[in-house]
């Protein structure tokens, strides 16, 4: 912030042009910025009051607060009263700061009392001097909080043996992210016996779906030599085969599809 000539002492057309480059940056800084306001104070025309005690104003106090982040800047860009009004105060400052602003302007009272600037007080309703009564800040959290909601961490660590969820407390330690992202999925397929094993597992022109890596016999040769029957039963087999083939060939495509489906679920 910073005091500039007024438009009507500005003679040079160049220095025209740059009058109106800090009114355009200017309108982008505050269309940038948020906004926090408070109704508790009774009066909004102590902000530029002195501190007999202290010799700060409410504004420089105010002011004098630094990001935690950014050291080297105020947390509050603009501290005002609203437009036509006796009580209503006005804080801006940039979006990326708004939760920590706004824990300042919600705990005005408490703050100014726990730090010793106890003259600006006057300056609120007693309605919020009530409603602040048991109200405390903690300046290494930068918040301001309750006498009553101090009693939640004393309920959880009373009633801790009776926790049943995955929330973390006192006795029961956080659960370690990703530790459940890295276990690798697992199925229990279950090998048949000989005796068990089904009807097309013996198929030489079948595929084996669920276990891949198990040899497949071999296909036997027919011969001179073999009997008739025997090439008689191997021709029913075969023609048995025939009838299922179509049925196989659509399984077969089903699978493979679940298969791909099954493997990008994995990944």
């Amino acid at each position: 912030m910073r005091l500039v000539p007024t438009f009507n002492s500005v003679l040079s057309s160049a220095n025209k042009a740059k009058f109106a480059s800090c009114l355009a940056r200017q309108s982008a800084m505050t269309a940038g910025m948020a906004t926090g306001t408070t109704w508790e104070m009774a009066t909004n025309l102590m902000l530029d009051t002195k501190d007999p005690g202290t010799g700060k104003f409410f504004r420089q106090i105010m002011m004098a607060i630094t990001p935690e982040d950014m050291p080297d800047i105020s947390l509050f860009r603009t501290i005002d009263r609203q437009w036509r009004s006796n009580n209503v105060v006005t804080f801006t400052f940039q979006p990326k700061h708004k939760a920590e602003a706004r824990s300042f302007i919600a705990g005005l009272i408490p703050f100014l009392r726990d730090e010793g600037h106890t003259f600006f007080l006057k300056m609120f309703s007693s309605e919020a001097e009530q409603r602040h009564l048991s109200s405390r800040w903690n300046s290494a959290t930068r918040q301001v909080t309750s006498v009553e909601e101090e009693r939640l961490e004393e309920f959880l660590a009373a009633d801790d043996n009776l926790n049943l969820s995955d929330e973390p407390t006192h006795d029961k330690p956080s659960i370690e992210k990703g530790k459940k992202e890295n276990e690798k999925v697992s199925f229990d397929i279950p090998e048949f016996t000989p005796v068990n094993f089904p009807e097309l597992n013996n198929d030489i022109d079948s595929v084996s779906t669920f276990h891949p890596n198990r040899a497949q016999p071999k296909q036997s040769k027919v011969t001179s030599s073999q009997n008739p029957t025997d090439m008689h039963t191997e021709s029913v087999s075969t023609s048995k085969m025939s009838d299922m083939a179509a049925t196989i060939s659509i399984l077969k495509s089903t699978v493979s599809d679940l298969n791909s489906l099954f493997k990008q679920s994995f990944k």
